[in-house]
């Protein structure tokens, strides 16, 4: 009986997918590959633009576009940091980067009307 009661009381520790964790620097490594890979494309697209733009005028340009990027990224990624952790009733998801993708699709969909 001893062994049906300890099952019984056992829960398995069960780990979620989370966008940002200080503690695990593969999520940071992560974000810093996503980011220079994004400003690598534009730095490519750059270099085959004709006729090309001027350098200051490439980097605002590029400046407005990431500033607005980083606004909605770490936007979405508190929303899922906070649905994650708040989530009440029966059935709760926990999973940040599940949170993270829902967050994204209707930002970039019904965002856009």
């Amino acid at each position: 009986m001893g062994d049906e009661a300890d099952d019984f009381f056992y829960e398995e520790e069960v780990k979620w997918c989370k966008i940002y964790d200080q503690d695990d620097f593969f999520t940071v490594l992560v974000q810093i590959f996503l980011a220079f890979l994004a400003l690598g494309s534009l730095w490519i697209k750059r270099l085959q633009e004709v006729p090309r733009r001027l350098f200051w005028t490439w980097f605002m340009d590029v400046f407005k576009q990431g500033l607005g990027a980083c606004y909605a990224h770490v936007l979405n990624m508190v929303i899922a940091a906070v649905l994650a952790v708040n989530m009440r009733g029966d059935v709760e998801l926990k999973d940040q980067c599940a949170w993270y993708g829902i967050s994204y699709l209707i930002d970039t969909t019904l965002g856009l009307f």
